[in-house]
């Protein structure tokens, strides 16, 4: 997997595998951090090559975080 990389709004990140084999595709997997260093994960989905990210999944990530930050959610 690769070091997680932020998306938009900066806060969400992305886990997505990196293969050396050629094999594009694959999972990735939605989340943001926490103050205290804690990873929350939000969401996941399978990609086929050349796939960009599911618009609806990044942005539920992004309302899960608004959540935890209003404290309307609890982690």
């Amino acid at each position: 997997m690769e070091a997680a990389e932020p998306l938009a709004p900066e806060v969400i990140s992305e886990l997505k595998p990196s293969t050396r084999t050629g094999e594009r595709g694959g999972a990735r997997v939605y989340l943001f951090w926490l103050a205290d260093g804690r990873p929350v994960l939000v969401n996941a989905e399978f990609k086929a090559d050349g796939d960009g990210p599911n618009e609806a999944l990044i942005e539920e990530a992004y309302d899960a975080l608004i959540a935890v930050k209003t404290g309307r959610l609890k982690v």
